[in-house]
């Protein structure tokens, strides 16, 4: 019991630089348009270049350090789920659960403070962008088609931060990322996998709220 109760104390000890400098909770919204450049590989064994289109928006949570309005710099780490339709494959236009997408998207933001007022602050500064998605083809000529690829993505990041009470504040930001991915896509026709990459870039905005613990703001 002595040893439990000084594990416990030792924990608390650690985590204490963590409150005291003000970390936070946040929940958002997010919208997201992405262009992918592809090399897919077809059925024959050739290679062929596609450009795909699509649209997602979906939910978000993150946990932020140094939320407090005196530090420089702070740490975000963002765990997202989307969905969305593939709406243009080349000149091609797709409307309705045609293609349909579904994406987990893992993000790492230093965040610089270049504004900080009692009630607003702005940041600025690079984020990582790690992506796991799944596509799934439900055209009449094409049933049972996927694709699935991880990608990484680097992104120049702004966010606003505006102050409603001792422990809450209302948060934006928008990003624009980078990438490159690669991963396979599936034949059903067939039952056979087959290599697919791809180049992207991609326009974010998320909107949401900071929950406060710690420090007040």
């Amino acid at each position: 019991m002595f040893n439990i109760k000084k594990g416990a104390i030792a924990s608390l000890l650690v985590l204490s630089p963590i409150f005291a400098h003000a970390s936070g909770i946040n929940l958002y919204l997010v919208a997201n348009s992405t262009v992918q450049e592809a090399d897919v590989e077809n059925t024959f064994g050739q290679t062929v270049d596609q450009t795909y289109e699509q649209t997602s928006a979906g939910l978000g949570f993150a946990f932020k350090t140094n939320v407090n309005k005196e530090s420089m710099l702070g740490y975000h780490v963002n765990l997202e789920y989307l969905t969305g339709t593939v709406h243009q494959i080349d000149s091609a236009s797709y409307s309705g659960d045609d293609i349909e997408t579904t994406r987990w998207n893992m993000l790492h933001t230093l965040a610089f403070g270049i504004v900080k007022k009692p009630r607003f602050r702005v940041w600025a500064g690079p984020r990582i962008n790690l992506s796991l998605e799944h596509t799934d083809f439900n055209l009449p000529s094409v049933k049972g088609n996927t694709i699935d690829t991880f990608s990484l993505g680097i992104a120049p990041a702004v966010g606003g931060v505006f102050k409603i009470g001792r422990k809450l504040a209302i948060t934006a930001d928008l990003d624009y990322r980078i990438g490159v991915g690669a991963g396979s896509w599936y034949s059903a026709a067939n039952g056979t996998d087959y290599d697919y990459s791809h180049s992207e870039t991609g326009l974010s905005f998320r909107l949401g709220a900071d929950f406060v613990f710690g420090e007040s703001r």
